[in-house]
């Protein structure tokens, strides 16, 4: 950081088959199959924020707890590999306590706790166990996306559709990647979520929170 300004490159690229062990599959189940989404690309980020930032590990801590009270949410997802590069839209619906169901291309996944299935176009469905422990959603779910959560701050205060929020940065360093995520002043839930690693630029837009979703096994 410097005159205000905080620049991030991060130096790491984030590969579905290489790194399963490291970085979290709430990040990266939703991408897999798409051909070059993982390839090393340019990132560069710039960002002008007031100095000092405060500490947010309270404000962070908050937030988690909050989201592993969830019951439901809708996630739309924005994900590329590079900047400038394509981009790949992803739907996902979430439904406590191991429920979860999304589309990319012509495949679509639905998870319901130890069993996952699977079907392009309109194809059979074909069902396999998950990657251990399986899945779960919120408890888990979370923890492992976020990480060590390291040097949480506050970046300010911002509106996401009408919803006063605090703006939270923190680090993964294991991956690396930084993070930030607009969380709702009033319940602590998180609205919007950024994520930036070297081949991972990814934004997440939540809704529907505790609304009426339900994720059903295919017939």
């Amino acid at each position: 950081i410097a005159d205000g300004i905080a620049q991030v490159r991060p130096a790491t690229v984030i590969d579905v088959a290489e790194t399963a062990d490291t970085v979290p599959r709430a990040a990266l189940f939703s991408t897999g199959g798409v051909e070059g989404l993982h390839e090393a690309g340019p990132i560069s980020i710039a960002e002008t924020v007031p100095l000092p930032t405060p500490d947010g590990s309270l404000a962070l801590s908050r937030a988690l707890t909050a989201q592993e009270g969830l019951k439901s949410a809708l996630m739309k997802e924005r994900l590329s590999a590079s900047v400038g590069g394509p981009t790949y839209d992803t739907t996902f619906k979430f439904q406590a306590p191991d429920k979860a169901e999304f589309s990319l291309k012509d495949s679509t996944t639905i998870f319901i706790g130890p069993t996952r299935y699977e079907r392009t176009g309109s194809g059979p469905w074909q069902s396999s166990p998950p990657a251990p422990p399986g899945f779960t959603w919120p408890t888990g779910y979370y923890r492992e996306f976020w990480g060590a959560m390291a040097a949480p701050r506050l970046l300010g205060a911002e509106t996401v559709d009408g919803v006063p929020t605090q703006v939270i940065a923190f680090l993964r360093p294991d991956v690396p990647a930084w993070f930030r995520i607009w969380v709702g002043v009033a319940d602590g839930l998180v609205r919007r979520e950024d994520m930036r690693a070297e081949g991972h630029i990814m934004d997440h837009d939540y809704s529907d929170l505790n609304g009426p979703i339900t994720v059903t096994p295919p017939k």
